[in-house]
């Protein structure tokens, strides 16, 4: 194995070991790593004509590796490699818009296993169809798609932003519908054997997965909470902190209003001690109140 590709093997394993114990999102993380790793090899080979063969052979995933049983670390690792600027802005755009708002609903712990073993399967599926083939796979969608199919299972009504297909528009929309556009596209490439360098198979099978999978999750219920947000906005001094404020007033899904509030709380300050706020609106300090 090539030094680079056994650093980068150490390399997301540590940045996923430190999102995971400084309580960082892995889906924010997982995007990060997934533009270095590009960037790492992709910068070198266009100034000094270095080779990225050597690493994708290492660390991208064929399906003869399940006959043989040898490097089936790849089905792990080929997760995080993309083969141009398209492919891997394409990948975490959908990874941001749809991993964020699903991690914050059912938390780091579930999203993780959902987002690798969903990866994982996506593989395998596609090996089904191309049993020994020497093909490389490499990408993250198979997991996104995974990612999608489990949302849209468990909360079909909540809305997410998503690009309407073979366009840049972008609309607010609920992820059933998101799924059901996306799955519907997915399906007639498949059975249209398409060959348009994409391994459309694989989405279906991470999109298969990801349903199956949110079947043994036990949906989280949440308690409708009425929060009054003129207690704080009478703080607010600045228009960072008026962002924050409308974005957690607008929020749809209690765990991103949640989320939103606390970044705002933590730039709120009491106008007669300077002391934090509460959620409340009550100066922790001195109890003052703005009215």
């Amino acid at each position: 194995m090539e030094i680079l590709s056994l650093a980068i093997i150490i390399f997301i394993i540590a940045s996923l070991s430190y999102a995971w114990k400084k309580d960082i999102l892995i889906s924010q993380m997982i995007v990060v790593v997934n533009f270095i790793i590009f960037l790492l090899l992709f910068i070198p080979s266009i100034f000094s004509g270095f080779s990225r063969n050597a690493v994708y052979y290492d660390l991208a995933f064929r399906p003869s590796y399940l006959i043989s049983w040898t490097k089936t670390y790849t089905l792990f690792t080929s997760l995080f490699l993309h083969g141009d600027i398209l492919h891997i802005l394409m990948n975490m755009l959908f990874l941001l818009l749809i991993g964020i708002p699903f991690e914050q609903r059912i938390g780091k712990k579930a999203f993780a296993s959902l987002y690798f073993l969903t990866g994982i399967f996506a593989s395998i599926f596609f090996s089904a169809f191309e049993w020994g083939s020497q093909v490389m796979l490499i990408g993250a969608s198979g997991a996104i798609f995974g990612l999608l199919g489990a949302f849209a299972t468990l909360y079909p009504r909540d809305k997410v932003v998503m690009p309407l297909p073979f366009t840049l528009i972008f609309v607010r929309m609920p992820i059933i519908l998101a799924a059901v556009l996306f799955a519907s596209i997915e399906t007639i490439y498949t059975f249209s054997n398409v060959t348009d360098g994409i391994a459309h198979t694989a989405h279906m099978g991470g999109l298969i997965f990801g349903i199956v999978l949110s079947q043994f999750m036990k949906k989280k219920k949440v308690k409708e909470e009425k929060f009054d947000f003129s207690s704080l906005e009478a703080y607010i001094t600045n228009e960072r902190q008026k962002d924050m404020f409308r974005k957690a007033r607008e929020a749809d899904v209690p765990e991103v209003r949640d989320a939103w509030l606390s970044y705002l709380l933590k730039e709120l300050r009491c106008p007669k001690c300077g002391g934090k706020i509460s959620k409340d609106g009550t100066c922790k300090n001195c109890g003052f109140k703005n009215q």
